[in-house]
């Protein structure tokens, strides 16, 4: 394989950071504007439905893309390219029988769930999604085999592709759902063919509708990504030529394949299902909970969020729908983005590390750990602490045309930004575990971390006067846990000597700084300019005194810039600022 398709660890981060900030922008101006546009009632539905489609979408695919970039990479460094691609004809057949099991299973499913733990009129948008299950099982086979070799453009590209689409389809779809509705209200009275007294009442009855058609436009975006990803391969784009499987040694027996395969999938599979059960934890206890409240103290649920809930949601009774969407559908979007940035290291990683431990290659597996700790470090704490000090301000700059949404989520967003530093860390941790074969660590982590917050959510949303608040505490409580467990392995197993002075204080001061730098510039600074406006100077503030309190500090060092495109250009920059 050509030297340019063996990309490095940092530069395939680099190739999926440009794909995840692109696909985060538009992720952005997608959910900001779905929030605007549904308000915490559609995007209950709407979380419902993605709560219930990520684990039993991880569940079918997870395992299998890590499982075949971890064995493709092993493969094509030993030079046993009739190996790698084995291994993708027979990831492809069983990734076709997964996604026909995982859409079936989610339309089976949908009426009963949406009665039994969240509001029944979710269903459409459970339905919506099952699809979405098939396309992206093909759609992850295609992207662990490039991946295992090392080359990250297919996935980054059809990254963007598919959000592109879901930004488009979505939000047309949904605000077409919303204008048909209105439009017929204002004509007969009546909204898909039901009656509505007023144009707030006709409202809640088209949510469910125009949250179906958002979540159809998400499903049609995964069809695209498949397409796309089938296309390039018949291109024959695989950076594996006909020289390189006439000079490979005779391929592995499929079953010998087929099991290698399916011991490192299942548990990485249980192991990603864990992490997104968490996700589930919140779906069924929260709404179940707050319905306790609702039949035994309503009252004082009310008086907790100090007028903020509308007086129709009151009258419906659908009071617990309200307030989980401002949780799961404004808060938790914006918790997810930096963890979701984090995991570009935890997919670029997987390969390499699984190539060092193949080779015994000590020295650059250490420097590779402990790099991606340093690097997802760097990012998670400034990233937590703007959460934790600015919740609110975040969420009306994002959420302006649903003010009192937005200030329902923030007392939840602002606790979860303790949470986002923790999962940030832990997440490429994982995939470091897995690259040198302790795919079963995980699984045990996340189990205990998952009891953790199952416990915790059960009795803090269960008491009326903490009730949302109990779920983000839960939430730090498991990853906080998690985190520990992870530093631990990593010192016994890898035998990888982390200096926590570096990789965490140091960044824990300049993140202290960055703290206060937005806290105290918003406050001086909103007192003469808008608050929007405020909040977007404050958050540019509070980043560059972050960068600078790490150069001061030196936490920054050569490996660090060595290890980017053109590192020894950009060290003979900026050799006077990092440490050796």
């Amino acid at each position: 394989m050509s030297k340019d398709h063996r990309q490095s660890f940092i530069y395939g981060a680099t190739i999926l950071g440009i794909s995840m900030i692109i696909v985060k922008i538009i992720g952005a101006f997608f959910k900001i504007p779905l929030g605007n546009i549904l308000g915490n009632t559609g995007m209950g539905y709407f979380s419902t439905a993605y709560n219930i489609f990520v684990p039993i979408y991880t569940l079918a695919m997870a395992g299998f893309p890590a499982a075949v970039s971890k064995l493709v990479s092993e493969a094509s460094v030993k030079g046993n390219y009739r190996d790698a691609r084995k291994i993708f004809k027979i990831s492809s057949t069983f990734y076709f029988l997964t996604g026909i099991v995982g859409f079936f299973f989610i339309v089976f499913i949908a009426k009963y769930f949406s009665t039994t733990f969240a509001d029944e009129k979710s269903f459409l948008s459970i339905i919506a999604i099952a699809p979405a299950v098939f396309f992206g099982c093909i759609m992850s086979s295609f992207r662990g085999y490039y991946e295992g070799l090392r080359n990250m453009k297919p996935t980054a590209i059809s990254q963007i592709i598919e959000s592109f689409v879901k930004l488009i389809l979505g939000l047309f779809m949904s605000s077409s759902v919303i204008n048909i509705g209105f439009y017929q209200y204002s004509k007969t009275g009546f909204v898909f063919g039901v009656i509505a007294k007023s144009r707030q009442e006709a409202n809640l009855i088209i949510l469910p509708y125009a949250s179906a058609a958002a979540i159809l436009g998400v499903t049609i975006s995964t069809f695209i990504g498949m397409v796309y990803l089938i296309y390039i391969h018949k291109k024959k784009l695989n950076y594996i030529t006909k020289k390189m499987l006439i000079d490979s040694p005779k391929a592995s027996g499929g079953k010998i394949i087929l099991k290698k395969l399916i011991s490192i999938a299942i548990p990485i599979s249980i192991g990603a299902l864990v992490i997104n059960l968490t996700s589930m934890i919140d779906l069924v206890t929260i709404i179940s909970r707050l319905d306790h409240i609702v039949d035994t103290n309503l009252e004082e649920l009310i008086s907790s969020f100090n007028g903020l809930i509308p007086i129709e949601i009151i009258e419906k009774g659908t009071i617990s729908n309200f307030i989980w969407g401002a949780y799961g559908g404004l808060a938790v979007s914006i918790f997810n983005l930096v963890p979701a940035f984090t995991n570009i290291f935890a997919k670029s990683a997987l390969p390499n590390v699984s190539a060092q431990f193949a080779m015994n290659n000590n020295k650059s597996l250490k420097k590779s750990v402990e790099s991606v700790i340093r690097v997802t470090t760097f990012f998670a704490i400034p990233a937590g602490t703007g959460i934790f000090i600015m919740s609110e301000q975040i969420l009306m700059l994002l959420y302006s045309s649903k003010s009192s949404d937005a200030l329902v989520a923030a007392p939840t967003l602002s606790i979860m930004g303790i949470g986002v530093i923790f999962l940030s860390i832990v997440t490429p941790i994982f995939a470091i575990l897995q690259g040198v074969g302790r795919q079963y660590l995980p699984v045990i982590f996340m189990l205990i971390g998952a009891t953790i917050k199952y416990i915790i959510n059960y009795i803090l949303v269960g008491i009326p006067s903490i009730n949302i608040i109990g779920a983000p505490l839960g939430t730090i409580a498991c990853y906080g846990l998690i985190l520990i467990f992870c530093l631990f392995s990593l010192k016994h197993i890898i035998k990888v000597k982390i200096s926590y002075f570096n990789i965490f204080v140091k960044p824990l001061i300049a993140g202290f700084f960055c703290g206060i730098t937005a806290w105290s510039s918003y406050g001086l600074v909103s007192r003469m300019i808008s608050k929007n406006i405020s909040t977007i100077i404050s958050i540019g503030l509070a980043g560059v005194v972050y960068m600078i309190v790490l150069i001061i500090l030196k936490a920054i060092t050569e490996d660090d810039i060595m290890m980017l495109p053109k590192g020894d250009k950009l060290l003979k920059l900026f050799s006077k600022i990092v440490s050796k």
